[in-house]
């Protein structure tokens, strides 16, 4: 994964922008009980977040959080790792599609996304538990963030084909940077993990989910005093 070129991140912008601004506005309480997760996001949107971050300074701080997030991410429920304190989003101005119309999903169809959801991550924690030996947490397993019937639109829900439409557009701007040779194929990510990928060549970090917690406080100590925030 490259770094882009200053034309090639205004393109991104530019086209990311034009996907944001045509997203459908609503009334959120803005509770954050939905912002537990690392949603997934487009290597552009990525790219875009990464920007952001630099720009503004937070390199230290977000990849701290981020590195407790991957390593801790099956020994318990983490909020976002992009969530202050005071229940606002970091990057809130360049936050993912995923975050932008999350609300608009009827319950019917939320409902059955997350039977589907179910259903693959129990084929994950079970293959984790033939590989690596390691149960997840139970309450990790069994996490369910509940449809927020408070959040209302301000003209209506989205229908799958209007929420395909919007991912469709950034699959466009990811082949762009396919074409550019940025990335060298696609996949389905979460921003966390986009962050994990750019910072380390190996799957050892991965492996680290899975040793001692001993281990873990260890290794993680010495990669948040190094300057590794500065390698994004």
């Amino acid at each position: 994964m490259s770094n882009l070129k200053e034309n090639d991140l205004v393109y991104i912008r530019k086209n990311l922008n034009k996907i944001y601004q045509n997203t459908p506005s609503g009334m959120c309480s803005g509770c954050a009980s939905c912002c537990s997760e690392s949603v997934e996001a487009s290597f552009a949107e990525f790219y875009n977040i990464r920007e952001y971050i630099k720009k503004n300074k937070m390199e230290k701080e977000i990849i701290d959080k981020i590195l407790n997030y991957y390593v801790y991410e099956y020994d318990y429920k983490h909020k976002c790792p992009f969530l202050a304190d005071d229940k606002k989003c970091l990057i809130y101005d360049v936050r993912p599609l995923n975050c932008r119309i999350y609300g608009f999903w009827t319950k019917d169809d939320y409902e059955a996304n997350y039977r589907r959801i179910k259903e693959s991550n129990i084929e994950i924690f079970n293959d984790i538990k033939s590989k690596y030996n390691y149960t997840v947490n139970e309450d990790v397993f069994n996490y369910k963030i509940e449809y927020c019937n408070e959040f209302k639109p301000l003209k209506k829900y989205l229908t799958k084909d209007e929420r395909l439409k919007y991912f469709d557009d950034l699959i466009a701007i990811d082949f762009y940077l396919y074409e550019k040779m940025y990335i060298d194929e696609f996949k389905k990510l979460g921003i966390v993990e986009h962050f994990i990928n750019a910072l380390f060549k190996t799957t050892k970090v991965y492996e680290l989910k899975f040793q001692e917690n001993g281990a873990k406080i260890k290794i993680l100590k010495r990669l948040k005093k190094s300057n590794i925030f500065a390698l994004i």
